[in-house]
């Protein structure tokens, strides 16, 4: 048996405590049915725990509790009032975990597993075997026996209150339906534009320049390299939100674009982002191990699309890869199936998303200053932000086994939003050292066409990449490649390209499906900069992503 496993039962007898579930132990192991089940159960059985046992500074479950390394001690004598002495024991200071080393692989090992997040926020009660201390995380504060650990909220406690905090929140809404639930935010939003509660479909919104079918990609390569000048008929960016039609009350749309999003999708999201940065065995286990705690939250969220949420699913869909973290030549996608495209869950780098981004307007001043001059008036209808449009959104998830939060085996999203075609540039940014190791840095460009002069021009813009396009996989892009801004915000599109399986195009019910390989934001200083309305020439249109 091994040393850590003999640990744990030695220390549950002293505790007096009759029953230890081991999960190496409790599940079969490669035992796919009996896995699908017991990953299942692992939310109850952990938010049920009297205790949690955490080997945190052991590499492997060969190692046991207790470091085989003792921490040095120095005796000294100290001189005392009096002419007395006295003996005193010094050793350093023991190192704690922060923000900063809670995934510290050589501290703090087991911290470092993507499992261990759900474990420690789902255990009401949590004691941290160190190289040379105890620690005892609980719903009450965190402690350590040195009393160096910063008395803080535990990352359990944090989750508990914030998860009943929202679970009342969705009763007291349920009730009242007033403008601060999220039941009423979402209600009022996906009424707003196209479609109402029953689905009806509302007066759809047309494009004022649409491009022709027969040439969708017929943009001229003489790119734009400089700012229009000051005399141009550029068009003010800001205006790409529209700002009222006919059927829909101007005062509702306002205040459904005001309104923040509910504090519980930040919550999620940085959640997401403190789990994409530890570390699995195996990556098919990237839902399976948040499972848990998905379980947990679906009293106040609802459907569970492979990792995002029905109710704030345009919000979850923003999340990107940092370009720095595209460096290493392993940031690829990898043919093993772990979930759709539009999911984080196939992203094999950390991912992060915008926290300025916190609701439905366009968060740029210009675009109130345009507003306030009724210079948008006249263009307000040539844009259907996705988010504005969620009665024309559908989902397809299939589900394999018990665990409704597991892994799946297909995702499909449909959505109709404004959109536009672009060409895809890939360009060599200079060399980096990774790990002692040169690599190769790329940046990635959309290359797009717009009205910004009476001449017709071509625009590059940046955006962040979800892999190595250029690598080769199946999965490999080349320059000048085609593909589609799907507008999802006023200021973020998706990246789509049509998706492929061995070298053919993909289609269903004779239709393409499209796969999504980045994502773009327009920012500030690219509006100020060079005044761009990339959806100018936007058309609504259908896509089906998988």
């Amino acid at each position: 048996m091994p040393k850590t496993f003999q640990d744990a039962i030695e220390f549950t007898l002293k505790l007096n405590i009759r029953y230890l579930w081991i999960d190496s132990f409790c599940i079969i192991q490669d035992d796919l049915k009996d896995w699908e089940i017991e990953s299942s159960k692992m939310a109850d059985i952990y938010q049920q725990a009297v205790l949690t046992l955490a080997a945190t500074a052991s590499s492997g479950d060969t190692k046991g509790f207790f470091s085989e390394k003792s921490s040095a001690i120095n005796h000294t004598e100290i001189l005392l009032p009096g002419g007395r002495t006295s003996g005193i024991a010094i050793r350093q200071r023991p190192r704690h975990w922060n923000k900063v080393t809670a995934n510290d692989p050589v501290r703090f090992p087991l911290l470092s597993r993507g499992w261990v997040l759900q474990e420690r926020l789902l255990s009401p009660r949590i004691l941290h075997f160190c190289a040379s201390e105890l620690v005892w995380e609980c719903r009450e504060e965190s402690i350590c026996e040195c009393g160096g650990l910063h008395q803080d909220l535990s990352p359990g406690a944090a989750f508990y209150i914030l998860t009943e905090q929202y679970k009342g929140m969705k009763q007291q809404s349920e009730k009242t339906d007033t403008l601060t639930t999220p039941r009423s935010l979402w209600t009022r939003v996906k009424s707003y534009n196209l479609g109402s509660n029953d689905g009806d479909k509302g007066e759809q919104i047309a494009p004022a320049h649409a491009r022709t079918k027969s040439s969708p990609f017929g943009i001229r390569k003489t790119w734009l390299t400089s700012a229009p000048s000051p005399g141009s008929r550029a068009t003010p960016a800001r205006s790409i939100l529209p700002v009222d039609t006919p059927n829909v009350a101007r005062s509702q749309a306002l205040i459904a674009r005001e309104e923040e999003v509910p504090g519980f999708v930040h919550h999620y999201h940085r959640l997401v982002q403190q789990y994409m940065s530890l570390k699995l065995t195996r990556p098919t286990d990237r839902l399976a191990a948040l499972s848990g705690i998905c379980a947990r939250m679906q009293h106040y969220r609802g459907d569970f699309l492979a990792g995002l949420w029905w109710d704030s699913l345009c919000f979850d869909l923003m999340w990107y890869v940092d370009r720095h973290a595209l460096w290493h030549l392993n940031a690829i996608r990898r043919d093993e199936y772990f979930g759709p495209t539009w999911s984080w869950v196939t992203a094999t780098s950390p991912i992060q998303y915008w926290q300025d981004v916190s609701n439905y307007k366009d968060t740029v001043e210009h675009f109130k200053e345009q507003l306030a001059h009724g210079l948008a008036e006249a263009q307000r209808t040539y844009t259907t932000p996705l988010i504005l449009n969620r009665a024309r959104i559908g989902y397809k998830i299939d589900v394999p086994g018990k665990n409704k939060f597991g892994s799946v085996t297909a995702g499909m999203l449909t959505v109709e939003a404004s959109c536009v075609p672009a060409l895809l540039e890939i360009s060599y940014a200079g060399k980096c050292i990774q790990n002692k190791e040169e690599e190769l840095a790329m940046d990635y460009f959309l290359l797009l066409w717009t009205d910004v002069s009476e001449d017709h021009a071509e625009v590059k813009i940046p955006f962040f990449a979800d892999y190595r396009l250029e690598v080769d996989s199946q999965y490999r892009l080349f320059d000048d490649a085609e593909l589609w801004l799907l507008l999802i915000h006023p200021q973020v599109s998706l990246v789509l390209s049509q998706a492929v399986q061995d070298g053919s195009a993909v289609y269903k019910d004779g239709e393409p499906l499209w796969q999504r390989i980045g994502i773009a934001r327009l920012s500030e200083g690219l509006y100020d900069t060079r005044v761009v309305d990339w959806m100018r020439n936007s058309t609504i249109r259908t896509f089906k992503i998988v």
